[in-house]
């Protein structure tokens, strides 16, 4: 073996590792770019009734679960440091995924949707029916609750947040009912929904940050 050819080795994992850094971080800029130019060129995925100039997006990575696994919780590596306040809205993009409920001053928890105390306002997109999606405990389904058997509710009618109690922007996609089925001893429907965003194995979320209460924040903050 040449004297050089060690040396060679070298510079190649080099070149191996600094080609492994380029193609992640390109990953995540890609990611970005996707998230946030998805949100500027079709407003109507994300915003059905609220203006994206509400809000500012800020881009956060899962990189946790709560040590309680019964709940449906995340842990983001976004914090106060970054303007993370508790009750902001988390969405990725392709709906609601939940709102922030501990911040840290570098990191936050993110409670989700599909968590069984969890629940969210919304509206059945064909009809304008307002009813309450719940959460389950588990990640690939929720249920559509006090929703009467009179009721024009169908397999695939779109959700979206309604806003009300102001704790949900209105407008987010939440879900599409999945199944629905009518109890003989009760006058409610059973209907199942399955969420619009990914619970599974999402890397990159995006929390709501509301302009006005940022700017309101740094006027009473200057000197």
């Amino acid at each position: 073996m040449g004297w050089w050819q060690p040396a060679v080795k070298r510079s190649i994992a080099t070149r191996k590792h600094a080609a492994k850094v380029a193609i992640d971080t390109c990953a995540c800029q890609t990611t970005t770019a996707r998230l946030y130019f998805g949100a500027e060129r079709t407003p109507t995925r994300y915003f059905i009734y609220t203006k994206p100039e509400q809000f500012d997006l800020n881009l956060a990575q899962v990189i946790g679960t709560d040590t309680n696994l019964l709940r449906q919780i995340v842990v983001l590596n976004k914090g106060e440091q970054d303007g993370v306040q508790v009750g902001q809205t988390v969405i990725d993009e392709d709906g609601v995924l939940g709102q922030i409920i501990n911040v840290y001053p570098n990191t936050s928890r993110l409670l989700l949707i599909t968590d069984e105390q969890q629940s969210v306002a919304v509206t059945v997109k064909r009809t304008g029916q307002r009813a309450i999606v719940t959460g389950q405990g588990i990640p690939s389904s929720l249920s559509l609750n006090y929703v009467f058997k009179t009721s024009d509710v169908r397999v695939g009618d779109e959700l979206v947040s309604s806003g009300l109690g102001g704790r949900i922007p209105a407008g987010y996609r939440v879900g599409r009912i999945a199944h629905v089925k009518d109890e003989q001893t009760d006058n409610f429907r059973t209907i199942e929904v399955t969420p619009a965003a990914n619970f599974i194995d999402n890397a990159y979320v995006l929390i709501l940050q509301d302009k006005l209460l940022n700017e309101n924040n740094a006027t009473a903050s200057a000197p």
